[in-house]
This record gives structure tokens, sequence and C-alpha cells, in this order.
């Protein structure tokens, strides 16, 4: 191997490490910027302003809620009847002078 050979391979391997670290670098500041973002939440002054006006909010309308639960007069434990809303549909076999044609309609109910 005379010196120019060496010379050239060491250049080109100085080449593709530093290609090799620039890839892996661009790989990591995209892995930095997509995982970093929920981060830039907690640094953002009007998201966090807005959140603490609805924790307020909520805190105001739960209170509100308790207080007319309490002022409230308890109800009797009556029964609840509930409505039976219920349709009985009858699939009879018999045919009517209007279904006497149908037969497509018939074999579809039948299905």
């Amino acid at each position: 191997m005379n010196p120019f050979e060496m010379v050239v391979i060491i250049v080109a391997l100085s080449i593709g490490a530093g290609i090799i670290t620039s890839f892996f670098k661009l790989i990591k500041h995209y892995v930095d910027k997509k995982y970093s973002s929920g981060n830039d939440l907690m640094n953002n002054e009007e998201f966090l302003a807005a959140l603490k006006e609805f924790k307020t909010n909520t805190d105001r309308r739960l209170n509100s809620l308790e207080s007319a639960l309490k002022s409230a007069p308890p109800k009797s434990e009556s029964k609840k009847t509930e409505p039976n809303n219920t349709r009985v549909i009858d699939l009879d076999d018999t045919t009517d002078t209007r279904a006497a044609g149908s037969g497509k309609l018939r074999n579809i109910l039948k299905e």
C-alpha cells in the first residue's frame, strides 16, 4: 500500500464518520423536537391562565351544586314505575288479500 492510498482511506473514513454523525444528530434533533412539545405547554402563560380559569369555574359550579343538594328537601322513597312503551308485532303466516301477491315480502320477513 502506498502512502497516497493510505491518505485517501483516512480522508474517506473521516468524511464517512462525519456524515454518519450528522445523520444521527438530525435524528436526535427530530426526536427531541417531537417529544418535547408537551413541555412547551407548561411554559405557555396563556394556556396556564386558561387552565386556572377553568379550574376556578369548575370548583364554583361544583360548590353551587353541592349547596343546592344540601338545601333541597329529601325526596320520599316512592317506587317509580316506568311506562311500558313496547309494541308487539304479530308475524303470522296468514295471507291478506293485499299481501297475496307479495311473496317476496314474506320471504324477507321470514329471514
